[in-house]
């Protein structure tokens, strides 16, 4: 798929509320590490594995909202947003093999482009403190994603925990979620203060945690683990 130029607020609004990973690189047509940028995203959305993912390049003086409200402070920069959110970004420029490697991982969280019909969810919900402690003892690793209704940046994480749920790298591990604000004992004995954070256990034990909408971080720790 080619890079799209987004040339106008709207255009950019529609992009940042997408479901599908949008990589934009902001970026400006009298700065040369710009032009060196946009070939090498150009290769990189012409791949096949890269077909769940949209490119696109956003001229920053002719977008100032837009570099407002992401407080983009150098050229070229490379955000990667779902719902709205920052998933990843990349400031400045980078080698193709570091910007590939980013891209591979952004492509591990991604929605599939087309969902078999018999995908089902693989994440459980945890619903009390007994059962929080009868998760967190398993001798199989244990994923869990501790989340809230009102929190934007929870929501955008879900549909990316579901994904890495689904990641046949990751059939070792079992996924969980707990809804904090119908769980306070167990948000109190593990002493959550950032929403979403997300922790992974084995035999009672915290082998590590990420706190906030991070899925490139989420996404190492849970490869060192599986």
């Amino acid at each position: 798929m080619p890079i799209i130029a987004i040339n106008s607020e709207s255009a950019f609004e529609a992009v940042v509320v997408s479901d599908t990973p949008a990589i934009i690189t902001f970026c400006a047509t009298w700065w040369g590490a710009s032009k060196t940028i946009i070939p090498i995203l150009e290769k990189l959305s012409e791949q096949p594995e890269n077909k769940g993912l949209k490119f696109y390049t956003l001229d920053v003086d002719a977008n100032i909202k837009a570099v407002a409200l992401y407080n983009v402070r150098s050229v070229p920069t490379t955000l990667t947003l779902m719902y709205g959110q920052v998933v990843d970004q990349i400031v400045g420029l980078v080698t193709p093999s570091e910007l590939a490697d980013r891209i591979k991982k952004i492509v591990s969280f991604a929605p599939p482009v087309a969902a078999p019909a018999s995908s089902t969810t693989v994440v459980t919900t945890i619903k009390d403190i007994a059962g929080f402690r009868q998760t967190i003892g398993s001798a199989t690793p244990v994923v869990i994603n501790f989340w809230a209704t009102h929190c934007q940046q929870s929501k955008a994480l879900d549909p990316i925990f579901e994904q890495l749920s689904k990641n046949p790298a990751n059939k070792a591990l079992k996924f969980y979620k707990i809804n904090v604000e119908d769980n306070a004992a167990a948000v109190a004995e593990m002493n959550i203060r950032a929403l979403p954070t997300v922790m992974i256990f084995k035999a009672g034990k915290p082998l590590g945690e990420v706190l906030g909408l991070a899925p490139m971080e989420l996404t190492d720790l849970i490869k060192k683990v599986a």
